[in-house]
Order: structure tokens, then C-alpha cells, then sequence
């Protein structure tokens, strides 16, 4: 009969994942729109917009 044991760290962490909030700093233009301005700034926010309505615009990403 094999014994269940938890008793390792690698085990525990197995059963018990946790989502752990982390903060975003880097949003790529994709990832935004208009609507987070207060966020991305307003070149960020206008390229992001620029981005999701398919005009040419380079890959980029913003800093927060």
C-alpha cells in the first residue's frame, strides 16, 4: 500500500496553487485601448487604440 504524503514542499505546491496578484508595469499596444488613458497616458492609450483598429502602427509597449 502506497502512503500519500505531503510532507514534501514540492508536493504541497501541487495541491495548493495559489494565484498570487502581481502588478503589470509593461503593457504591450495590443493589450490597451482608448479607455486607459489614466494607466497607459495618452500616447500609450492612442497607440493601443491605433492598435486594436488595425492602422499601421510599429510593435510597441508602454511603461506605467
Amino acid at each position: 500500500m502506497e502512503k500519500n504524503d505531503d510532507s514534501h514542499p514540492r508536493d504541497r505546491c501541487h495541491r495548493e496553487r495559489r494565484k498570487i496578484k502581481v502588478k503589470k508595469y509593461v503593457y504591450m499596444f495590443s493589450e490597451g485601448n482608448a479607455g486607459m488613458r489614466n494607466l497607459l497616458g495618452g500616447k500609450g492609450a492612442g497607440l493601443a487604440e491605433m492598435t486594436g483598429l488595425g492602422l499601421p502602427v510599429p510593435q510597441g509597449f508602454t511603461i506605467t
